[in-house]
């Protein structure tokens, strides 16, 4: 999919639901959802849409420290479209030898594994699982790194 723009994006989503659907989810008149969905380069009378906003915020977060929190949001809005949020880039190891990453996978696991026997929230076995992988994928790129030199 092309990479479309918030205000582009604001106008598909009223194309296809409707300004009366876009109102009621959004819960702002008509007159606002005009401005969210008119190009900002031929409008002055525009504003930034929700998705921009969203977007912000994440941004800020992440930059702040808060990468856990960022996905959580992402991964929130995601889950309406049966969907979830991976980072663009591989993990880097945080160890200095395979070992040492293979090693560093277990905590993880067994921390997902206990909470599932505990009867753990979904949300909360959904983020330790996250966790997990992350740990793992750490560990693949440590292999990789090393087998490419």
């Amino acid at each position: 999919m092309v990479m479309l723009e918030p205000w582009e994006l604001m106008s598909a989503s009223k194309d296809v639901l409707g300004i009366s659907a876009l109102e009621r989810i959004l819960k702002v008149g008509h007159n606002q959802i005009y401005r969210q969905v008119r190009n900002p380069e031929f409008s002055e009378d525009c504003v930034r849409s929700p998705i921009q906003r969203i977007r912000t915020l994440t941004y800020e977060l992440d930059q702040r420290g808060e990468r856990e929190l960022a996905e959580g949001i992402l991964n929130y809005m995601a889950e309406g479209a049966d969907m979830h949020v991976t980072p663009n880039s591989c993990k880097q190891p945080d160890k200095d030898s395979i070992e040492g990453e293979c090693l560093d996978d277990y905590p993880p696991l067994m921390e997902l594994h206990e909470a599932i026997r505990n009867g753990a929230d979904l949300r909360e076995l959904e983020r330790l699982a996250e966790h997990a992988k992350s740990e793992i994928e750490e560990t693949v790129t440590a292999v990789r790194m090393e087998r490419e030199g």
